[in-house]
């Protein structure tokens, strides 16, 4: 016979409450402390099967008024069964709102559909990130410890992009919450959040990043060109703040995040600032891509 706790929680359906007990409490249900043959047939009467492991599961005993009131109780596996269905529930509400603004299943390209481990052109310059998204994917748990995320600079057409989009396809089918958000994307829907019609705020969008369990900001950072040759272009002040806030929010959770850019390290220090660099740069594992051709010129990577 299995006993768990001494009280039913109050949320789980059909476990007596604490309101139950004082909505339904009659002198009738309560015992007299002597009365041992009475304690006796209501623990027997109040003793449960479990549906799940099919022990019995002996019910709770509370003194109220210097007198016996006995509830039925659950088995711990119920409660852990209970726990679990409300767990995938709120991943499956939280991964919808995310592909509401920010999709990657509901409106996956092709291009994106095909992009995983199995397909990806490994040269010499991506062997060393190769194994560490690989890693990411199968020992998440790990990143998570550690406080750890990735940050992957380098070329268009390095393969940046590529790994982020095998982990995420691994962490979805684990069951983990992921953001995958391009960080055009990112400007774009906040912008949209200015709109007094908008349902939603910024506050909103940056609680979906920083509450899943990976968030993925896609191509930071961007070049501009002109008759001197190629620069960072500075974030905006809402950017740099938005960035901060995503960044750092996640590292005080414990919460992994993956960075990619087409920047080098200095570039990209240049574009998001020193706070935000030395926040990505000491809380990740920084690889450079390199390839000798763009897999968008007829590499794969």
């Amino acid at each position: 016979m299995k006993v768990f706790g001494n009280a039913l929680s109050t949320t789980i359906p059909g476990i007596v409450s604490l309101g139950d007990i004082i909505h339904g409490l009659t002198w009738k249900k309560l015992i007299d402390p002597a009365d041992k043959e009475a304690i006796e047939a209501r623990m027997k009467a109040k003793t449960r099967t479990c549906p799940i492991c099919g022990e019995d599961v002996a019910p709770s005993i509370s003194e109220v008024f210097s007198a016996i009131f006995i509830m039925p109780n659950r088995c711990q596996c119920e409660v852990d069964q209970y726990l679990e269905e409300e767990r995938v529930d709120a991943f499956h509400r939280h991964q919808a709102a995310i592909e509401e603004y920010f999709p990657f299943q509901k409106d996956i390209s092709e291009e994106y559909s095909a992009m995983k481990f199995d397909n990806f052109d490994q040269e010499q310059g991506t062997k060393a990130a190769l194994i560490k998204a690989w890693t990411m994917a199968q020992k998440f748990h790990v990143f998570v410890k550690e406080g750890k995320g990735l940050f992957f600079h380098g070329m268009s057409g390095s393969g940046k992009t590529h790994l982020a989009v095998a982990i995420t396809h691994s962490l979805l089918s684990q069951g983990k919450a992921v953001a995958f958000c391009e960080w055009s994307t990112w400007q774009t829907e906040v912008k949209k959040t200015w709109n007094r019609r908008s349902k939603v705020d910024e506050s909103y969008l940056l609680n979906l990043l920083i509450g899943s369990d990976l968030c993925v900001l896609d191509d930071v950072g961007v070049l501009r060109k002109d008759k001197w040759g190629e620069f960072p272009v500075t974030l905006s002040p809402d950017e740099e703040r938005s960035l901060f806030m995503i960044v750092n929010k996640r590292i005080l959770k414990h919460r992994p995040t993956i960075i990619t850019s087409n920047l080098t390290d200095l570039e990209f220090e240049m574009a998001v600032g020193k706070r935000i660099h030395d926040r990505v740069t000491g809380k990740s594992l920084v690889e450079h891509l390199k390839r000798d051709k763009s897999y968008r010129q007829g590499g794969q990577g």
